[in-house]
């Protein structure tokens, strides 16, 4: 198998893994905001770390995992705009709306890695 088939069936494997994302049922502006909201926390925990650390390769590493994080919120939110409904699941739905959009974040950065 040659380089091109390879990568085409590692991105036929990521994309398929998104395509069955609950996430993707919530409304357009709830997965928006939460993807956001979770950046925030999750980028304050990292700047956290990085002021702690002592030691300037595991800074580098971090501030480049703060890169990664923005490179995948992007890709969610542009991904919310193709896929989610207007009138998709909200904030008020009786559904675990932050584990769904949790699990698509961390697929977020695989794919905008991917590509």
């Amino acid at each position: 198998m040659n380089k091109s088939e390879e990568v085409r069936k590692i991105e036929a494997i990521i994309d398929e893994d998104f395509e069955d994302l609950k996430f993707w049922n919530l409304s357009t502006d709830t997965a928006i905001i939460i993807s956001c909201q979770l950046f925030e926390k999750w980028g304050l925990q990292m700047e956290d770390v990085i002021k702690s650390s002592k030691d300037i390769e595991e800074k580098v590493k971090l501030e480049n995992a703060v890169l990664d994080l923005m490179q995948g919120l992007e890709w969610l939110i542009k991904m919310s705009f193709r896929k989610c409904p207007k009138d998709g699941l909200t904030f008020e739905s009786d559904i675990p709306i932050l584990e769904y959009a949790q699990e698509a974040f961390i697929k977020s950065i695989i794919h905008s890695k991917a590509e």
